[in-house]
């Protein structure tokens, strides 16, 4: 659904969020995690297709359902930012930030998209002084991020030659064992061999 909205292909894209709505309402009980998110989408997508009441409606829906800290609220913002409701996606942006501080990283992907997303609503808002700060949040987890990656890279590239290392000293302490066997051998033929010429020489 989400692939054909981006593609512009609405109509397919509310034909088929209208199939998965009508799937899910079928169920029993229904599962209102993934209703949510399927009502989130078709508000969405009814904004863009013009339909605005009826983009009203599936959001009046969407409201009906208990959501306390469920993340999956965050679906919800696309359909308030193209509706202009700018204040009420930004309530949601500040509540899924927070629960993303509360899980103790605030230097990840999500925080990335949030931070994104609220200084562009802040903008739309007139709130200038609050996006140019927003901004500068954005490039510093983006920074962050980057050195983050770029040290598990190396943390990646460091393990991996250790474990070359660690192959080549197995190979090595191999062939080095291998070559004692063979010399083992050697000897042990070479030992039998003189003992059977000492032998046949006593004989005579």
């Amino acid at each position: 659904i989400s692939l054909l909205a981006n593609e512009g292909r609405l109509e397919e894209a509310y034909g088929a969020v209208t199939q998965n709505e009508r799937l899910l309402r079928s169920m029993d009980p229904v599962n209102n995690n993934d209703l949510m998110i399927v009502l989130a989408k078709k508000a969405n997508i009814l904004v863009r297709l013009g339909r605005v009441k009826e983009a009203d409606a599936a959001y009046a829906q969407w409201q009906e359902i208990p959501k306390g800290n469920n993340p999956r609220a965050y679906f919800i913002i696309d359909y308030l930012r193209n509706r202009g409701r700018n204040a009420e996606a930004m309530a949601i942006y500040e509540q899924r930030l927070q629960q993303l501080r509360q899980s103790g990283d605030t230097t990840n992907t999500m925080v990335y998209i949030m931070k994104w997303g609220m200084a562009e609503v802040a903008y739309n808002m007139g709130r200038y002084r609050q996006t140019a700060d927003l901004y500068l949040d954005v490039v510093n987890v983006g920074d962050s991020l980057r050195s983050r990656a770029a040290k598990a890279n190396a943390q990646e590239l460091e393990a991996a030659f250790r474990l070359r290392d660690k192959d080549r000293q197995i190979l090595q302490e191999k062939n080095r064992t291998q070559v004692r066997q063979y010399w083992i051998v050697i000897l042990s033929l070479l030992a039998v061999a003189i003992l059977a010429i000492a032998l046949m020489q006593r004989r005579k």
